[in-house]
C-alpha cells in the first residue's frame, strides 16, 4: 500500500448518510495507487427505540466515487496502519470533537457505546473515558457501565 499519513484536522459537518447513521469524519490520508481517501469516522446511530450506538473507526472512500466507502474498521492494525504514534493525541482531540458534535446533534434519549476488542488494559480504556466525558459535557449521564465475561466493556448514557 502506498499511504500516505496526511491529516485533514477540518471536521465534516454531521450529516446523515443512506442508514440513518449520523456521521462527523475528517481525512487521516490517502492511497493514490489504490484512489483512496483514508478517513476517521465517528458514528452515532441508526435510533432504536430512542437509542444510538456511538462507534468509530477507519474506513476508506474513493477519491472520486464518494458514495463508495467501506465499513468501519476498528482493528488495531488499522490504527497502526495509518495514525502514526507521533499523532495520535491529534487524533484523538479530533475524536473528542467529533463526539462533541455528534452529542449536541443527537436527539435520542440514550446513547450505547462498546469495546471491539475483549480485556482492553486500563491505558486503552482511555479514550473511553475521554468520550465519556465529552458525552457528560454534552449533558448526557452514565447510566450503566460493566464489562460483560468475554471481556467487553459497555456504556450506556442517558440525558441528564
Amino acid at each position: 500500500m502506498a499511504y500516505v499519513y496526511d491529516l485533514d484536522s477540518e471536521l465534516s459537518d454531521v450529516f446523515v448518510d443512506n442508514l440513518g447513521t449520523s456521521v462527523v469524519e475528517f481525512a487521516l490520508g490517502y492511497d493514490l495507487e489504490q484512489e483512496e481517501v483514508i478517513l476517521f469516522s465517528v458514528t452515532l446511530g441508526p435510533s432504536i427505540d430512542g437509542v444510538s450506538d456511538l462507534r468509530f473507526g477507519i474506513r476508506r472512500r474513493h477519491i472520486e466515487k464518494e458514495w463508495k466507502v467501506t465499513g468501519l474498521g476498528f482493528s488495531r492494525e488499522s490504527v497502526l496502519e495509518c495514525v502514526p504514534s507521533y499523532a495520535r493525541e491529534e487524533v484523538r482531540i479530533l475524536l473528542s470533537a467529533s463526539v462533541s458534535m455528534l452529542a449536541r446533534a443527537c436527539t435520542d434519549e440514550k446513547i450505547t457505546m462498546e469495546t471491539y476488542y475483549r480485556n482492553l488494559p486500563a491505558a486503552a480504556l482511555e479514550k473511553y473515558e475521554m468520550i465519556t466525558n465529552v458525552l457528560i459535557d454534552n449533558g448526557f449521564l452514565v447510566e450503566t457501565k460493566f464489562q460483560d465475561l468475554e471481556g467487553v466493556n459497555y456504556w450506556l448514557y442517558r440525558r441528564g
